[in-house]
């Protein structure tokens, strides 16, 4: 995309996340169609005029990468994976399936009986430190396990577990809250 097509491209991606144009996210399709209306190519407006539908094409794509790129991530997102060990800065410790939770939320207990999505508030993962571990258990000592519905400990805990079972991508979120991906887990 040459130089002039990418500056149109970034003026419309503002347009689209901030005026309220539509919802916030990036369907390539809808992206087009709202750029090639009518009302947006008038004389008000000389940078659509002249272009093409494939040029068109090619900055909703770019918009559409923009906004994929800046959309609130989700612990599935992060990971790359739909369960884990997540390890709070108050030392308690929650291994749960996050892959209903959406953007920006952790795994909260509520009332000791249910363990959902919580809302942290904006871009909670930006930032975060990834690192590797063969063996992720030492992260886990003293920690106050606070939810494992499926008994995930017990087979952690095992000493007869394959060793292969231990490694995980370990994540530090700027708040101090560790999330464990072990490798072995999905």
């Amino acid at each position: 995309m040459n130089a002039r097509l990418t500056r149109i491209a970034s003026r419309y991606y503002d347009t689209w996340t901030t005026d309220g144009i539509d919802d916030f996210h990036a369907d390539v399709d809808e992206i087009a169609a709202w750029l090639k209306r009518e009302d947006l190519r008038t004389a008000e407006d000389a940078d659509l005029q002249d272009l093409t539908d494939d040029e068109i094409d090619a900055i909703a794509s770019a918009i559409s990468d923009m906004v994929k790129e800046n959309l609130p991530k989700s612990l599935q997102d992060l990971t790359g994976q739909e369960s884990g060990i997540v390890i709070y800065d108050s030392d308690e410790m929650i291994i749960c399936n996050w892959s209903q939770y959406g953007p920006n939320e952790l795994p909260k207990i509520f009332a000791g009986i249910s363990c959902m999505g919580w809302d942290e508030g904006e871009d909670i993962f930006d930032g975060a430190e990834e690192k590797w571990t063969d063996d992720y258990r030492p992260l886990l000592d003293g920690r106050d396990l606070i939810w494992d519905q499926l008994d995930d400990m017990s087979h952690i805990a095992n000493p007869d577990t394959d060793p292969a079972w231990y490694r995980a991508n370990v994540y530090t979120l700027k708040d101090g809250t560790i999330v464990i991906a072990p490798q072995m887990w999905n």
